[in-house]
């Protein structure tokens, strides 16, 4: 009967172990240092830098964690300081708005007590947005007293003047509209002119002031006062250029307005002196 393979290799392992175990026993007994480089530092080298690449990674992984945290609170301060940014930006405009309200108040106080004319102060409610004629609306109506052609300023000079009313609001005519049209003067020049819009952002035009008057850039222009819509010496703005040809009898006269639409907030409308709807020279019929 065959016995089987295995049962011959058995002791022949067992007897290559013992003999391995001799010759490492020998060797760490006689050679330490022989032993320790081969069967320690080997090994203990390959398991350190097994060890330092784990502990390495393990840092690393860590770091970026760590920023990965830093970003986050980085995005979530950010987010706060722009909340924060928009309000204090809002609180800033409104601020700014309350200032120049208060200011023009001031300066409309002043107007009324310098011009002593009968009047009423008006807060600008909206402004036409179309390309059509130059207007904006007032608070301000026929049950305040306002009427057609009453005269209209800010804080600084003529804007306007009324062209139509509501009961609780009133439709102005801006200065730089081409339909707009009032007499002027220039302080110290006997003769008058007759100012007109040319439309948005575009200079006044001054015309019919003869050629012969004395005048120069940066001269103040005001109203006559003998229109019945404005009071004397109410500032329309100052010249910007002037303009001469050959054989002309007028200057070529443009002047800059001395208010702007867009800082409006409030506004001062005069009582008319004539009340134009009887008016015989106004809508009259010649029998």
């Amino acid at each position: 009967m065959e016995k089987p393979r295995f049962q011959g290799r058995r002791p022949r392992a067992l007897i290559t172990f013992f003999i391995f175990l001799l010759v490492v026993l020998v060797i760490l007994g006689f050679y330490p240092r022989v032993f320790k480089a081969m069967f320690v530092s080997g090994p203990e080298s390959l398991f350190g830098g097994f060890l330092s690449g784990v502990s390495s990674g393990s840092r690393q992984v860590g770091s970026l964690w760590s920023n990965y945290l830093d970003l986050v609170a980085v995005k979530k301060e950010n987010d706060a300081l722009k909340k924060e940014l928009a309000i204090l930006s809002r609180r800033l405009y409104q601020s700014r708005d309350l200032f120049f309200e208060n200011a023009q108040l001031k300066s409309l106080l002043a107007l009324r007590d310098r011009v002593l004319k009968p009047g009423k102060s008006c807060r600008v409610m909206a402004i036409n947005p179309t390309s059509g004629h130059r207007t904006f609306l007032l608070d301000c109506g026929s049950l305040d007293g306002i009427e057609e052609k009453s005269g209209v300023v800010g804080s600084f000079a003529v804007i306007g003047y009324v062209v139509r009313v509501f009961p609780h609001f009133s439709q102005v005519l801006w200065i730089e509209d081409n339909y707009f049209a009032l007499e002027a003067k220039i302080p110290g020049v006997p003769d008058s002119g007759i100012i007109h819009g040319q439309g948005q952002g575009k200079a006044l035009r001054l015309k019919y002031l003869p050629i012969l008057a004395d005048v120069k850039v940066g001269d103040p222009v005001e109203t006559t006062g003998e229109d019945g819509i404005f009071p004397e010496g109410i500032p329309i703005g100052s010249i910007a250029a002037l303009g001469t040809r050959e054989k002309m009898l007028f200057h070529q006269v443009h002047v800059t307005p001395a208010e702007h639409l867009s800082d409006l907030h409030f506004a001062y409308v005069f009582s008319p002196e004539h009340h134009w709807s009887g008016h015989p020279l106004v809508g009259a019929v010649v029998k």
